[in-house]
């Protein structure tokens, strides 16, 4: 497994087992943002196909049949715009639910009644705002006391606007009391016979419904992304399989072909995660987190998720200072390898002879003992040249 991340590592980010360099790898991360915005904008548009519960079956529709409807508001068009008839992104049950509704909306006595309605809280809402204007000008006690003082001056003047408001809301509200019912139009037993009668099935469709969207979602998700894997797979395969056999293979289709691979699969893992949380019930994870809490095992876990995150940060932090002793030991290599091809002291830099065992010119030591075969080799080597041991200073 760990050898396999490995070679995933490195056909991210090598060219012909050489590391990528720094503007190369930043043009490579320009590309994937690109594939992966652009993947991004096809893919919502791909789920859009999709309704959604809450379109398929509008919160007005399931208010009907949820709700007993004896309001003549909540027949108004005007406020629940009632148009589902014509509309094939909602369910049959809600087209037919508006069919019904249109036979109560079209009667004359319905749109007479509707407008003495209207009109009657029209009058309610400014009574009712002018009511709170004076409770915001003088306080309770003093309305309280209004009823006591004279007619005169200004208090008597809040008194008789006090007073004719309440008398009017009063006759208002009895008009409004008189206004025939909607159940008695024509069409309401007909829409009410339809709501119970399909209460039940429509309920059980809008739940069925709903559990299917993240899977067909899903699905306009695959079949986007399956054609992409398919053609950005095969290419990674035949450069993997050229250059593994040793032939001729082109290292650019190889990276780009396995970073687009990796954002392909970004997409697929998110929407299976959407799945698995659309599957797990929350009453049971919520039974589960409440079982934690009154066991104690909560205060457990807390614990060992501290101690993960410790492992996790310090599991980095090691990582980082690996890689950095070895670039620094690998720099070091290099500087030896350089200096004795070139006969120089690794102190003062002046030409010397290897050969022997002291620098001429500062008198640092160039040769020291193996302490395997007491051979003598040149400082700074990892390895004797005579037994191929590891020696105590080698960089």
């Amino acid at each position: 497994m760990w050898n396999k991340t490995k070679a995933l590592k490195r056909d991210l980010s090598s060219f012909k087992d050489e590391p990528l360099s720094k503007s190369s790898l930043l043009f490579l991360i320009l590309l994937d943002l690109i594939i992966l915005v652009n993947i991004i904008v096809v893919l919502e548009a791909e789920v859009s196909k999709v309704q959604k519960g809450f379109v398929y079956y509008p919160g007005e529709c399931l208010s009907h049949f949820r709700e007993d409807k004896v309001d003549y508001t909540d027949f108004d068009d005007g406020k629940s715009a009632y148009r589902y008839a014509m509309n094939d992104s909602v369910s049959p049950h809600c087209r037919e639910l508006d069919k019904k509704i249109k036979v109560i909306t079209a009667s004359p006595v319905y749109k007479s009644e509707l407008a003495k309605i209207r009109a009657i809280e029209l009058k309610l809402g400014r009574n009712r705002q002018a009511i709170g204007l004076i409770q915001k000008k003088y306080d309770t006690r003093l309305l309280e006391r209004i009823a006591q003082v004279p007619d005169d001056g200004v208090l008597a003047l809040a008194k008789r606007e006090y007073d004719s408001m309440l008398v009017e809301n009063k006759s208002l509200e009895a008009q409004k009391a008189l206004i025939k019912g909607v159940t008695t139009l024509a069409g309401y037993s007909a829409y009410k016979e339809y709501v119970v009668g399909n209460k039940d099935i429509y309920e059980k469709a809008r739940r069925s419904y709903w559990y299917w969207v993240p899977f067909n979602e899903f699905a306009n998700v695959l079949k986007y992304i399956v054609p992409l894997l398919l053609i950005f797979g095969y290419a990674y395969y035949y450069s993997k399989t050229r250059e593994l056999r040793r032939r001729k293979y082109y290292p650019v289709v190889k990276i780009i072909s396995a970073h687009t691979l990796l954002i392909l699969m970004l997409p697929i893992l998110y929407y299976l995660g959407i799945i698995i949380d659309h599957l797990l019930p929350n009453r049971l994870f919520q039974r589960f987190v409440d079982y934690l809490i009154e066991s104690g095992l909560l205060q457990i876990l807390n614990y060992l998720s501290i101690a993960i995150v410790v492992m996790l940060f310090g599991l980095i932090i090691y990582a980082i200072q690996r890689r950095s002793s070895r670039l620094r030991q690998e720099g070091k290599r290099r500087d030896v390898k350089k200096r004795i091809s070139w006969s120089q002291c690794p102190h003062c830099d002046y030409k010397v002879d290897y050969t022997r065992p002291f620098c001429p010119f500062c008198g640092e030591r160039l040769l020291e003992k193996c302490p395997h075969c007491d051979g003598l080799s040149i400082k700074g080597l990892p390895y004797c040249k005579e037994c191929g041991e590891s020696m105590p200073n080698g960089e």
